[in-house]
């Protein structure tokens, strides 16, 4: 590794970047270097530790979403002969507008509907997508509007 590369290597490590630096050392080392474009370059040397960061952002939303059910898919929101689900709601609130736009949803319906999957499962594709949501249960909320 040239000079030029330990210098790279040594700012990424004091950045605290460290899936940077080794990928930086990793790329220096290999023959890969002279096949790889300037932009390339920077995906490769960017790419592990954005990858790193987005999990850890999934898992920590997650985490603070007080989910119970964290096995929940969207996926798994189509009508059948258990389940019936309006698909233009569904759609409609898979475009997370309402957390955009910081509103809250209510989701209602009778014993073993499936609401409390239903919720789970948004939340979560919510926490995929960055949008840190939280489940909670009616009488919750209306505390936490109150302000008690």
């Amino acid at each position: 590794m040239n000079a030029f590369g330990v210098d790279i290597a040594t700012m990424l490590d004091d950045l605290k970047l460290p899936l940077e630096a080794i990928r930086w050392k990793e790329i220096l080392r290999g023959p890969e270097l002279e096949n790889l474009s300037a932009q390339q370059l920077l995906r490769e040397v960017l790419e592990p530790q954005y990858i790193e960061s987005m999990n850890n952002r999934y898992e920590t939303n997650l985490r603070l979403s007080s989910l119970i059910d964290k096995s929940a898919l969207v996926s798994n929101l189509v009508s059948g002969s258990v389940r019936r689900y309006n698909d233009e709601v569904v759609r409609q609130l898979l475009t997370f507008r309402f957390a955009q736009n910081r509103m809250n949803v209510g989701v209602y319906g009778i014993t073993d509907a499936g609401k409390s999957y239903f919720m789970a499962a948004f939340c979560k594709e919510a926490c995929r997508k960055k949008l840190p949501l939280q489940v909670c249960g009616l009488l919750r909320f209306v505390r936490r509007a109150a302000g008690s």
